[in-house]
Parts: structure tokens; C-alpha cells; sequence
């Protein structure tokens, strides 16, 4: 949604990739622009986490999330590399929370 900080973005380019480059709205409007698209409309929201959950289990269903809760439960249990991933995940600074959000961008060919 916004430019994270320069920290944040170390860190992130570190865990996820070196080449990590992070947009804003304005930024992927832009891109689509000099991509060759005209008419380019962006639209970004930001998204809680109480939101996203909710919606998640309308979206899915009890059973579904059932399903999925218990798997990934246990599986930290089952892979050392899981284990791994989901420690270095959790370690990411709870700031990012801040920066999350989603974008629709169209635009005409």
C-alpha cells in the first residue's frame, strides 16, 4: 500500500528475494502504463487481518478450514524444511502487517 521502510525492505530481501522490488498503487499504474496499456484504472484497499480471516471462512467453509488448520498444524511436525520456512516467517518484523494490502489494475490494449 505504501513504501515500506528501508529496513523492512533489507529484511524482506533477504528472506524472499535479492531482487525484491515493492510497488505502491501509483507505482504498478506506471508500470501497466509503460507496459503499453491506456485507460489504466488502479484500485488498491488495504486488508486486516480480522477481514481477510472472516471472509476466508465464508469463502471456504467450516469444513475446509478444518481440513487445512489440522494439516498445517501438523505438518511443522512431518518437514524439518517446514519447520525451517515457518521459522524464518515468524521472524519477520510485525511491521509488514502494515504494508500488506491488494490491488485490481486494468487497462486497455
Amino acid at each position: 500500500m505504501k513504501p515500506p521502510s528501508p529496513e523492512l525492505l533489507a529484511t524482506l530481501s533477504r528472506s524472499v528475494s535479492p531482487s525484491l522490488e515493492v510497488l505502491d498503487t501509483k507505482g504498478w499504474k506506471e508500470l501497466l502504463e509503460g507496459s503499453g496499456l491506456q485507460d489504466v484504472i488502479a484500485i488498491s484497499r488495504d486488508i486486516t487481518m480480522r477481514s481477510e480471516a472472516v471472509n476466508r471462512f465464508r469463502r471456504m467453509g467450516f469444513k475446509h478450514i478444518a481440513v487445512t488448520s489440522l494439516r498445517a498444524l501438523t505438518l511443522p511436525l512431518r518437514s524439518p524444511d517446514y519447520r525451517s520456512l515457518l521459522k524464518e516467517a515468524l521472524s519477520d518484523p510485525k511491521e509488514l502487517l502494515k504494508y500488506w494490502g491488494y490491488g485490481i489494475y486494468v487497462g486497455r490494449k
